[in-house]
């Protein structure tokens, strides 16, 4: 009789230690490449926990492999594939930079997915002007696109973003990105492009088109930019490849500076744009009173005829 009592209340205590199911619910997030997961409310009230199987890892998406051709450098292939130049060197250890021969594989890692665009939470942009996209499809089947930003107002703009779409025959949306302008400021009565790459496949009778994303009145004298002084000495061109020498005069203004940002845009006989680069410098105090740039830029398609050389430097952040 003491044993039944004991098993009683043994049972008495398991069922005790069964958790409530709605408070045992368990809730899975998980992430797909290029495609936005939806709710599980219609899963069961109790789920079985020992029959869920474990969700398998995301899927890293697959590089793809580019062919070297002449004057690409890693550095025009990160601007090409909206890379860092680190992103392609680490999946990359055995290459040696400055030692590259035409012919060489090197793999691009993919770009991770654009987040699906939403309602601008700033305030309309201010009123600057963007030009259809002029684009060139790349040997390896992407495309290359840059559209020009230009600034009609007498104030200076910042923070300005463009958006691409590209569209099929039919009218459908493929891909969009929001993609920089390749400076921080667009001064009254200036222009700088925002260049975009997409990736490959692609269909041959895409069109794509862009639109101003956001853009915000900056007053120079209290933003993070410092006022540069540029020189531009030479530029040799070579039909499809520039070399750029430039000198930028350090002062005591740009000494506050972390980093100088130089910008090559590169134009055929008809004015289009068929290369632009954006090359970052450390700036760091040597003592040198003169800052010099040696640079490519390459063209997509046709022969350059001209280049644009600008440069801005960006403020040191002061809080220790």
């Amino acid at each position: 009789m003491k044993i039944s009592n004991w098993a009683w209340s043994l049972l008495i205590l398991l069922i005790a230690c069964v958790p409530d199911s709605e408070q045992s619910q368990i809730s899975f997030s998980e992430l797909t490449p290029y495609v936005t997961s939806t709710s599980r409310s219609g899963a069961d009230a109790t789920p079985d926990i020992t029959s869920t199987p474990t969700p398998a890892p995301t899927p890293s998406p697959t590089p793809i492999t580019h062919t070297l051709a002449q004057n690409e450098t890693i550095s025009s292939l990160a601007l090409q594939y909206g890379l860092e130049v680190n992103d392609i060197l680490a999946i990359n250890p055995e290459i040696t930079p400055k030692a590259l021969s035409v012919g060489s594989q090197i793999l691009i890692p993919a770009a991770p997915p654009s987040e699906t665009l939403v309602e601008n939470v700033i305030a309309d942009p201010i009123g600057l002007l963007t030009e259809q996209p002029q684009c060139a499809h790349t040997s390896e089947g992407g495309l290359w696109c840059a559209a020009n930003v230009k600034n009609p107002l007498n104030q200076t703009a910042g923070g300005v973003t463009i958006t691409f779409v590209l569209k099929d025959a039919a009218g459908q949306i493929l891909k969009e990105q929001n993609v920089p302008a390749l400076l921080n400021l667009i001064d009254p009565g200036e222009e700088i492009p925002a260049v975009v790459y997409f990736a490959p496949p692609l269909p041959l009778d895409c069109v794509v088109s862009s639109a101003l994303h956001s853009a915000v009145p900056v007053d120079p004298q209290n933003s993070s930019t410092v006022a540069i002084e540029l020189k531009t000495n030479s530029i040799n061109i070579r039909k499809h490849a520039a070399l750029v020498s430039a000198e930028i005069l350090v002062t005591d203004e740009l000494k506050v500076a972390a980093d100088i940002w130089v910008a090559l845009i590169a134009y055929d006989h008809a004015g289009r744009i068929v290369g632009a680069r954006r090359l970052e410098y450390p700036l760091v105090d040597s003592g040198e009173e003169i800052f010099e740039i040696k640079a490519y830029v390459y063209s997509n398609s046709h022969a350059i005829k001209s280049v644009t050389v600008l440069a801005e430097a960006i403020q040191k952040d002061n809080e220790e």
